[in-house]
């Protein structure tokens, strides 16, 4: 991979996390501002959130387990994504069995 991809990468990265913490920001300030009786608003604003631009931020996790394989000069990818894994459904799990 080029340096040049990579630095474009990291950018559209930067870009994307950007966005997503100034939505969501703006989305719990403007819940605080309007009084919902109900929490459908935030529900499916957050929802419309992370299925856009948490799908997105997510897919470019590869490229940054990559790199820090490279950084810690481990030579299998297998390490990363079983532990990616592991970790993603541990929270899944823990959310089931504890949601509050």
């Amino acid at each position: 991979m080029s340096y040049k991809f990579q630095t474009k990468i990291a950018k559209l990265s930067s870009i994307h996390s950007g966005i997503f913490f100034i939505l969501v920001i703006t989305t719990v300030i403007l819940s605080k501002k309007i009084s919902f009786s109900d929490t459908s608003f935030i529900t499916i604003t957050c929802f419309f959130l992370i299925s856009t631009l948490g799908v997105l931020h997510g897919s470019l996790d590869n490229f940054k387990g990559e790199k820090l394989l490279r950084i810690y000069k481990i030579k299998h990818k297998f390490l990363f994504y079983f532990s990616y894994i592991f970790l993603a459904c541990s929270v899944i799990i823990i959310w089931k069995f504890l949601p509050s």
